[in-house]
């Protein structure tokens, strides 16, 4: 059942159990770019000497801190899958089939050096500009329901000793994405006279957004475990696995090559924005900021967006049939894997 949307040929290798059957099971992950554990032990989590007490950074800090940040944006991503049911049975004569049907939710920020830049240093008395081009915004939710064959064929060359392949076809109900398409925005101040500043803000984006109704904010409809969708697609997953003597295999995989058709619920979101201002806590500038942040809102084109296609590579090799390694007790496999987003 774990080749099922990773590489449908390995269905074809016989495995331990003839059956195998899974009820919700999910798995999360959460990553950033922005900066590693390191730089979050040393700057984030108080002072060294004792944590219950907060660290407080002088410009020395800040400056190291920048320095360790990556140059231009860094990505913040945070993923959730789920598996709601899903079984895998094989035959020797047969091959491999597999069923599952997997939630994929996920939200994706790209954030420029900029945001942390003007958190550590604010607005400088001699004036500061922050610019937050290329800034990125993203969330997704689909459905994807998967079947997938693999099957075996023997071969008598004295290397290969036999070739397994597989296909997996994906029917795609997708309930929600939104995506920034482009996104401008300066904020600075300048000195305009005496203790007097100007504030100068320029925003200019665009999003969209499509949805179910019960995720989209201009509906009333409860949530539904099975809503209609607001796009689908389908996708497939290919694979093939070669067996090297009697204990070595080799495999390459591609999957999830498709697209999703977004066509319901379809919002754009856009602003065009520039705003001077010598009182950042006035109503009128506070509400100015505000339209600028919230954009404005109208009905959008259907369109399709790609889904994260794959390129796995795989090897395993019992360590045991390697020439000096038979003393070893027991069994060991030894396995490698490449994964590369295309």
């Amino acid at each position: 059942l774990d080749a099922l949307g990773i590489n449908p040929a390995n269905l074809a290798w016989p495995d331990r159990n003839r059956f195998s059957f899974n009820i919700v099971s999910f798995g999360t992950r959460i990553g950033t770019e922005l900066f590693t554990y390191d730089v979050y032990q040393e700057f984030f989590t108080g002072d060294p000497n004792d944590r219950s007490k907060p660290k407080y950074l002088d410009a020395g800090d800040k400056d190291r801190l920048l320095s360790l940040l990556p140059e231009g944006r860094g990505t913040t991503r945070m993923d959730l899958e789920i598996l709601s049911v899903g079984f895998a049975l094989h035959t020797p004569d047969y091959g491999g089939v597999a069923f599952g049907i997997t939630d994929r939710i996920g939200m994706k920020f790209d954030l420029p050096k900029e945001y942390m830049r003007m958190f550590l240093f604010g607005f400088d008395s001699t004036g500061s500009t922050y610019n937050f081009d290329g800034t990125g915004v993203s969330a997704w939710w689909w459905r994807e329901y998967n079947v997938s064959y693999g099957f075996e064929a023997p071969l008598s060359h004295s290397l290969v000793k036999s070739l397994a392949a597989g296909i997996g076809l994906k029917f795609l109900r997708g309930y929600g994405v939104m995506e920034m398409l482009n996104y401008r925005g300066i904020l600075g101040s300048q000195r305009s006279g005496t203790n007097q500043f100007l504030g100068t803000a320029d925003f200019n984006f665009l999003m969209r957004r499509s949805a179910v109704d019960a995720l989209d904010p201009a509906s009333s409809e409860s949530f539904s475990v099975f809503p209609d969708a607001a796009g689908t697609g389908i996708a497939f997953d290919l694979g093939i696995g070669l067996q090297l003597g009697s204990d070595v295999l080799v495999s390459v995989s591609v999957t999830d090559i498709g697209r999703i058709s977004w066509d319901r619920n379809i919002v754009k979101t856009s602003t065009h924005y520039a705003l001077s201002f010598t009182d950042p806590f006035s109503q009128e500038t506070q509400d100015s900021l505000e339209r600028a942040f919230r954009g404005n809102n109208a009905p959008g084109e259907n369109f399709s967006t790609t889904l994260p296609a794959t390129l796995r590579l795989g090897a395993s090799v019992l360590v045991q049939q390697i020439p000096g390694f038979d003393v070893l007790p027991g069994d060991m496999l030894l396995a490698f894997d490449y994964n590369q987003g295309l």
